[in-house]
């Protein structure tokens, strides 16, 4: 294992990642209040999808941190699963919303800037947990239910319209066709990844106590 997957894998770096994530989380929900507030309570759930995918994020650190052989247990596997693709496709899709919007107006507000680099960044965890340093671990059954969750939320989000806010609402044509389209390439990137490349590790490291 190289020196950054290690790194990775240490108790107080796993910690720091869950206490930002934390933050995320909450940061996330307090930034979609607005719109929960206008949206019927049956639909929350497909509301604030990035704050949803860094909790995901958060459960399976979690669990990666208490629970002995966490690779082992399907409950692990499963917010792995859902992790990884959540971060990557609602990370992908931020910044692919706005900076469309960039290329069509040539500015955007330090406030859109800030969500690029937050969306980047979680594109990035979900990488280095999965590339670099494989902690998050699953199989196809799990993947299947991560890509499922997925395209559910892009038909609630856009036959009920309960999608995130556009900068522009003449995007909309293009984000409803691009969006399953995302969701589509995520799930069959990380299949290549997990299960056709021969990354899959079925034994999940124990995190260091260093």
């Amino acid at each position: 294992m190289n020196r950054l997957a290690t790194l990775l894998l240490r108790r107080d770096v796993l910690f720091f990642v869950l206490v930002m994530n934390v933050i995320g989380v909450c940061f996330g929900f307090a930034w979609y209040r607005g719109q929960l507030a206008r949206t019927s309570t049956f639909f929350w759930p497909f509301v604030p999808d990035s704050p949803v995918s860094a909790f995901f994020f958060t459960v399976a650190l979690t669990l990666a941190l208490t629970m002995k052989n966490a690779s082992r247990q399907a409950v692990y596997r499963l917010f792995s699963a859902l992790c990884a693709t959540w971060l990557v496709k609602y990370g992908l899709w931020c910044d692919t919303v706005l900076l469309t919007q960039f290329a069509n107006v040539h500015w955007l507000p330090l406030e859109a800037w800030l969500l690029i680099i937050s969306h980047t960044g979680m594109m990035v965890e979900a990488f280095l947990y999965t590339l670099v340093s494989p902690l998050l671990t699953f199989e196809k059954g799990e993947l299947f239910v991560a890509g499922a969750t997925l395209f559910l939320n892009d038909y609630v989000d856009y036959v009920y319209g309960v999608f995130p806010y556009l900068p522009n609402h003449a995007m909309l044509p293009f984000v409803t066709i691009a969006t399953p389209l995302m969701t589509l390439a995520t799930v069959s990137l990380f299949y290549r990844i997990r299960l056709s490349s021969g990354i899959r590790q079925r034994e999940n490291p124990s995190p260091s106590t260093s």
